[in-house]
């Protein structure tokens, strides 16, 4: 029975001492710093830190600047195709007749009829009868498709050449020949070898091509040169013939030109290009010419090098400054194996980028000012920055 009381007392002390410490490191905790109580409690101080700079993460910039420069001037170059021109006389011959009489009396006459073609009307130039005199009386006349084009006597034989005027001509032709008639005698014409000879032209004296001058390009365009091969096919009539430039239907250069196989430039007024689509032609008046190898080549002038501003306010420069929020200038560049290169200007400081690969990132804590800051990008060589961002975390 004694036994059973001291069993029971004992169990009542170890249960207040249970109780005691419990309530002892409930006090603890209530009076503990918060970093403490939170690493007794397992809860890890750096992800209520990651919760509340995530939640003050922000793009204080982003931009896509493109293809940098290392130089403010650019030059554009314009490959231009080949242009074949030419001016060519070509003759064609063709015979009519053998043996005509004209004749007229007073109980009898002939006039004789005989037709020829005109296969193209708006490339022949000139066309002309022919035929040998061989007998001759009164006074031969002659008329084409109802025109008449001729009336002579002729005192001689021999050979005449008769001119049709162009506009008498037409596709398909007719060609009367008459004699006057005399008061008591018959007037007879005998012509031998009758024919016309035809005079073509084929001509492709201008030839047309397009290229396209960026917004850019057009509007910072200081200068622009057009070079080219020139080719002489076959000699001129005369020594010189007229060449001209056409930029957009208006003459950009003009000069007589010899049948010389020589490389040519041409300097041409920048006002005549336009943004967009332009059109380019070369002409000429005579002759047969190939211009090969033809370039266009524009030197424009930048305005200046990419700049661009951001705002800090104090409250974040403040946290900035304390390491309690972080801001750092990225780039994302093309993905190359080849060195990007710049120096970069921000605020009064200067930062100098050196890398090879597609990302670059700079911590901006001992760059940045309070209220508004610049960042201005001077490459030292040619790069493509494809984004630009500001990132406060």
């Amino acid at each position: 029975m004694f036994k059973s009381k001291r069993a029971a007392g004992d169990g009542g002390n170890v249960a207040i001492l249970i109780i005691l410490i419990a309530l002892f490191m409930v006090l603890y905790l209530l009076f503990v710093p918060p970093e403490v109580r939170d690493d007794l409690l397992g809860e890890s101080s750096s992800n209520s830190g990651s919760s509340s700079s995530s939640s003050e993460r922000a793009e204080l910039l982003a931009e896509s600047p493109g293809i940098l420069y290392p130089t403010k001037t650019q030059i554009g170059v314009h490959d231009i195709a080949n242009m074949n021109l030419f001016l060519k006389t070509q003759p064609k011959v063709t015979d009519l007749a053998q043996n005509l009489i004209i004749k007229n009396s007073l109980f009898s006459g002939s006039s004789p009829r005989i037709r020829f073609s005109v296969s193209s009307l708006s490339d022949t130039i000139k066309a002309n009868i022919f035929f040998n005199v061989a007998r001759f009386d009164g006074e031969l006349r002659i008329k084409v498709n109802g025109n008449t084009i001729y009336t002579e006597e002729i005192t001689s034989s021999g050979i005449k050449i008769v001119e049709i005027p162009k506009s008498y001509l037409q596709n398909n032709n007719e060609i009367e020949f008459s004699v006057s008639s005399g008061f008591f005698s018959s007037n007879v014409y005998a012509l031998e070898n009758i024919g016309v000879k035809q005079e073509f032209q084929f001509k492709n004296s201008e030839e047309l091509r397009t290229f396209v001058l960026s917004e850019s390009e057009r509007k910072n365009l200081e200068s622009a040169t057009i070079s080219y091969r020139q080719y002489c096919n076959e000699p001129l009539e005369n020594s010189l013939t007229r060449f001209e430039i056409f930029l957009n239907h208006k003459s950009a250069f003009e000069k007589k030109v010899s049948c010389l196989n020589i490389d040519e430039s041409a300097n041409i007024d920048p006002k005549l290009f336009v943004e967009g689509s332009n059109t380019l032609s070369f002409n000429v008046d005579d002759g047969s010419f190939i211009f090969s190898d033809i370039e266009l080549r524009t030197k424009s002038k930048e305005a200046d090098f990419p700049s661009y501003s951001f705002t800090v306010s104090p409250e974040t420069y403040d946290k900035i400054k304390n390491n309690e929020l972080k801001l750092n200038l990225q780039f994302l560049l093309e993905n190359n194996q080849f060195n990007k290169n710049a120096r970069l200007e921000i605020n009064n400081n200067e930062y100098l980028m050196r890398t090879d690969t597609n990302e670059f990132t700079l911590d901006l804590k001992e760059y940045i000012i309070q209220g508004t800051n610049f960042l201005k990008i001077i490459p030292s060589n040619t790069f493509n920055l494809v984004a630009l961002k500001v990132v406060l975390e």
